[in-house]
């Protein structure tokens, strides 16, 4: 999957707080094979489509270098194409080797939550460390 993401963003911070919203239309292309190893036949499909990409992330500064957050995301994407079959082992999946190709329709939903904390470390600081006069 060749996918191209463009969109936009919100951001909103009050105090501690702080609420993300995305929205990002897309346009991709897919690519697949699959193998029927019973059938010994290969579908290839080769199918274009559009999607989008949505995002609300809420979070909370614990401290000044502590962080927590909830992310949910939700995807989808529609495609449309054709397949064509490569081998077989039986007289119709040999003839459908013949045919030009098959319309093809791969359509893609995903949704994710998460969750968690996130420590800025600040590479900068000087620790204290005992000195020879301290000793």
């Amino acid at each position: 999957l060749y996918e191209l993401f463009y969109g936009l963003g919100y951001r909103y911070s009050m105090d501690k707080f702080y609420f993300d919203l995305t929205f990002m239309p897309s346009i991709g292309r897919i690519k697949t094979r699959d193998f029927h190893i019973q059938r010994s036949i290969n579908f290839l499909s080769d199918n274009a489509g559009f999607g989008w990409q949505s995002t609300f992330e809420g979070g909370y500064k614990i401290t000044d270098s502590w962080l927590s957050y909830l992310k949910i995301t939700h995807r989808r994407f529609f495609s449309e194409g054709k397949f064509t079959a490569r081998g077989g082992l039986s007289q119709e999946d040999l003839i459908s080797n013949l045919a030009g190709g098959f319309k093809s329709h791969i359509n893609i939903k995903d949704f994710s939550i998460e969750m968690g904390f996130l420590n800025k470390v600040d590479w900068n600081k000087k620790e204290d460390s005992p000195t020879k006069e301290a000793e």
